[in-house]
């Protein structure tokens, strides 16, 4: 399982969106488990669990635990991690700068 986090590009100005309100009209979010979140930083922060070898990229899974990402890069020397970053960057529109893999796991069975 690994992080991919997104530097953060837009402002935070904005509405209210959803939750209820709190202490000092201080909105509180729901609470709900997702694979998407945000770090203190504000950044964007994505669980994945990247499958690759496959014949082309593809999400292939969105669970309460994590993004499934197929990748056709082999794992090896980081041509998957490359790849993945290259696909999110193409996916989400932003540059492959502003992704970082931020903790790379190897779960064998």
């Amino acid at each position: 399982m690994l992080r991919a986090v997104l530097a953060r590009t837009m402002s935070s100005k904005g509405g209210k969106k959803g939750g209820k309100t709190g202490a000092a009209g201080v909105i509180q979010p729901k609470r709900t488990e997702s694979p998407v979140g945000s770090d203190k930083s504000g950044n964007v922060v994505i669980k994945i669990q990247a499958k690759p070898g496959a014949k082309q990229n593809n999400i292939t899974d969105f669970s309460e635990e994590a993004v499934s990402i197929a990748i056709s890069a082999p794992p090896q020397e980081g041509e998957a991690n490359a790849e993945l970053v290259k696909y999110l960057a193409s996916v989400l529109n932003v540059r492959k700068s502003d992704i970082s893999l931020d903790k790379v796991s190897q779960v064998f069975c």
